[in-house]
């Protein structure tokens, strides 16, 4: 198993998971790895971080590894993988691998490294806000939640008054997905 993360500004680390994936190897690699990414993508530290609902993600010690961390949490929708613009990046690697042909497994991890650090910046970049997910109506909906969420955030940022724009922002609402 993998976890990798990537922006609008290319891709971030990618770590192979030894063992089971619980809550504390989460946060762990979350710690080991996530803002160490944040800093190569130069991200800043008004970063949104998007991840999916698995209870890990949501464990009350991960939320609170990101009020420690200062990492703002995109929420995302329930049962809503189709939406996940990572399933593509995932996809392409998946691809990318198989044209190789590992014959072992060190091969399959250090040809998953490779080609992850191949993936272009273009096709990062355009992942975040656009994701194919079989048909026109599934992008407008992607792309109208996306918005929406975008529009909360910015609104609870304002009442708390966090809010600061520095020109950077909207690029900045679906900057680090979790793989």
């Amino acid at each position: 198993m993998l976890w990798g993360c990537f922006s609008s500004a290319g891709t971030g680390k990618l770590v192979r998971i030894e063992g089971k994936m619980d809550g504390a190897k989460y946060r762990e690699i979350l710690e080991e790895n996530l803002m160490q990414s944040a800093k190569d993508l130069r991200l800043g530290r008004r970063f949104i971080f998007q991840q999916d609902n698995d209870p890990k993600h949501t464990a009350r010690a991960t939320k609170e590894w990101f009020g420690l961390k200062n990492v703002n949490v995109l929420k995302w929708p329930s049962q809503s993988p189709d939406l996940n613009p990572i399933e593509n990046l995932w996809q392409d690697l998946k691809i990318a691998v198989h044209r190789r042909s590992p014959s072992n497994l060190t091969e399959l991890h250090l040809f998953c490294q490779e080609e992850w650090t191949n993936l272009s910046i273009s096709r990062c970049a355009k992942l975040p806000c656009t994701t194919d997910t079989g048909g026109s109506g599934n992008q407008r909906r992607t792309d109208e939640m996306l918005r929406r969420r975008w529009e909360e955030r910015m609104l609870e940022k304002q009442r708390d008054d966090e809010f600061y724009d520095d020109g950077d922002d909207e690029r900045r609402v679906a900057e680090l997905w979790e793989l």
